[in-house]
């Protein structure tokens, strides 16, 4: 059972971990190159709070015994990723990457990106957003707000930054009613790797 946490330490959790490490990033107070280790310093602070709060394997979506009901979901929002990828891609022209070298390196980094996204939105985000606010529709709404948000640090068409928020209310809902960390990150990785690798985070 999560402990109640005021509004005003929520917001202002949400500020310092999603919004101002974005916009240092955005006017490069904070060089481009240092974007996956400030992700992974962002996911320390959340580590910091869920341990001193106690937070159980339960609240981290860390659960085996949901796998068999809640895979089809996560394959669903995964193929559908996928397809609409692959449309924007054939639609805007982008172009692929083809050297092993840079595709090694786009997995080396956006496999655990996508880990740690996901830890950061899915499991810790979402659980902060149901303390402060009742309604689902406006959970998923925020999650998927700031989501997006994050994205403005790439060059990315408005059709793919639209993507990323449908994509993002899709991912939110099933995380919801079916959490399970493993499985999220698994369609994230795949989303996120197949998007590299059709160039559109190059």
């Amino acid at each position: 059972m999560l402990r109640k946490v005021s509004r005003e330490v929520i917001l202002l959790q949400i500020l310092i971990i999603f919004v101002a490490p974005v916009f240092a990033l955005y006017y490069g107070f904070i060089d481009m190159h240092a974007k996956f280790f400030l992700l992974g310093f962002s996911a320390l602070i959340i580590y910091s709070i869920i341990n001193r709060e106690k937070w159980n394997y339960y609240d981290l979506g860390l659960r085996t015994d949901n796998i068999k009901s809640a895979w089809p979901y996560y394959a669903i929002i995964t193929l559908l990723s996928l397809t609409v990828l692959f449309i924007l891609e054939n639609f805007l022209a982008i172009n692929q990457i083809n050297t092993k070298e840079m595709i090694l390196q786009r997995l080396v980094f956006f496999i655990p990106m996508s880990v740690l996204q996901e830890f950061a939105f899915s499991v810790f985000l979402l659980k902060r957003l149901q303390l402060i606010f009742g309604h689902k529709f406006l959970i998923v709404f925020i999650n998927a707000l700031v989501f997006t948000f994050i994205h403005i640090i790439y060059p990315l068409p408005p059709a793919l930054v639209i993507f990323t928020f449908i994509g993002s209310v899709f991912a939110s809902i099933v995380y919801l009613y079916r959490p399970n960390f493993l499985l999220v990150s698994i369609y994230h990785s795949i989303a996120n790797i197949t998007a590299v690798l059709l160039g559109f985070f190059v």
